[in-house]
């Protein structure tokens, strides 16, 4: 370890040199909601600060809530508290409570840990989170990429005009900062919020919002996307069979099914509709049985498969020119 290195180990105890870290969470992944199991009461005991888990009659109670009221989380759980708390918990008295603190000690390090060349602050979550913010005015995506990391990975491996493709775009940051660096995309996703978040993010950057790498790359907007969504399959069944609330709904969607779903192949439906026990199932374990039966490589439909008589029926001559022009085949006579 480095002279610069053991300088940060100030503190000493019968155990060797530490230094101190808080014993809550703060940052990315330190919400109550996001770590349950990483929220539990610790008592202190008021005469000797001594910490457990059960309440003797003599502590205070401490939570990991911070001093906003937010229900934060611990670093440890309570069992890995219970066999640590001696040798690396700290307890300090801060007003009329005490704060927690984990001994990171000198000996527990051999060495150094390797830096990464990937160090730059503006490279942070928090940094990527204010950019959403600015956006949107709020909070909108937890874990959000930040548009410098992907800038300097995009100058990295790319060139102008290249191609990027993510399959997982989530808030688009990989898709946004391509544009602003004057590459092409492919963006796929597939929960809701590409409706609420994604899409409208794209939106702002065409009309040159000034987030992110803006100024640094001298974005002042311009360029275009295409948005374009599967044509359900068995994933529409599927849809009605998680929204049904009543038997008759199940059955209504069942009946579909056998005229229009892919089954899955191992699916017997007369086993299916005479056996005599499925009636006594609860609602949700019939309507589990439903989507079973389902092919779930058959959620939506192939481009493939565009020609066959029985899906061109279902497609408008607008969106059929559509597929044809963005796979760059050509319409059939």
């Amino acid at each position: 370890m480095s002279d610069e290195k053991k300088k940060q180990y100030k503190l000493k105890d019968k155990y060797g040199r530490y230094k101190l870290r808080g014993f809550r969470r703060s940052g990315n992944n330190s919400l109550r909601t996001q770590r349950p199991k990483l929220f539990y009461p610790i008592y202190v005991n008021n005469d000797t600060h001594t910490l457990s888990l059960h309440n003797d009659g003599h502590s205070t109670k401490l939570l990991p809530i911070d001093k906003s009221g937010t229900e934060r989380c611990w670093r440890w759980g309570s069992n890995t508290f219970n066999e640590k708390k001696d040798k690396y918990i700290e307890v300090k008295k801060k007003g009329d409570t005490y704060e927690l603190y984990v001994k990171e000690r000198e000996s527990d390090y051999e060495g150094e840990k390797a830096k990464s060349l990937w160090a730059k602050p503006e490279y942070t979550g928090q940094n990527a989170t204010q950019t959403l913010k600015r956006l949107f005015d709020e909070k909108v995506f937890t874990y959000p990429k930040s548009e410098f990391v992907m800038r300097d990975l995009i100058q990295v491996c790319t060139n102008p005009h290249d191609l990027v493709i993510d399959f997982f775009m989530g808030s688009a940051t990989t898709q946004a900062v391509a544009m602003k660096m004057h590459r092409r995309f492919v963006g796929i996703e597939q929960m809701n919020y590409i409706n609420t978040i994604s899409v409208p993010r794209l939106q702002k950057v065409i009309a040159g919002e000034q987030g992110g790498i803006s100024k640094d790359v001298d974005w002042q907007g311009g360029g275009s996307f295409v948005y374009a969504e599967l044509m359900e399959k068995n994933q529409g069944f599927l849809h009605d069979l998680q929204k049904a609330i009543t038997t008759d709904e199940l059955n209504a969607v069942y009946t579909r099914m056998k005229q229009g779903a892919d089954l899955d192949f191992r699916a017997d439906l007369d086993k299916y509709e005479n056996d005599p026990e499925r009636a006594s199932l609860s609602f949700e374990d019939q309507k589990k049985l439903l989507i079973k039966l389902l092919d779930k490589n058959q959620l939506y439909y192939n481009e493939a498969n565009i020609d066959d008589a029985n899906v061109r029926d279902l497609i408008s001559d607008s969106d059929y020119q559509f597929n044809k022009s963005f796979y760059n085949g050509k319409e059939s006579e």
